[in-house]
């Protein structure tokens, strides 16, 4: 499976990049704002996206989520990190 990662912190990036090819799939992808992800999937199949809520680039998650799913038909895993307030 071709997965691709956006999430704009890098070290959440890499921890989800390690647990995927744990898992025997590859990482085609990590992205930080929704300009490059469509500029990738321009010219590479991807079957699935983890995605950031927020993000850089000219869209926010939920708005790049719907239209690489509407434009391109691909499965998306929308994910959310909640603050602690100790």
């Amino acid at each position: 499976m071709n997965i691709v990662i956006i999430e704009d912190e890098g070290l959440t990036a890499l921890f989800l990049q390690e647990i995927i090819k744990d898992l025997h799939h590859s990482v085609v992808g990590i992205f930080d704002n929704s300009d490059a992800l469509f500029s990738f999937l321009k010219n590479n199949q991807v079957d699935l996206i983890f995605m950031d809520i927020k993000i850089n680039g000219s869209l926010d998650g939920i708005q790049t989520a719907n239209l690489a799913h509407n434009k391109y038909l691909i499965c998306l895993l929308n994910l959310l990190q909640r603050q602690r307030n100790y």
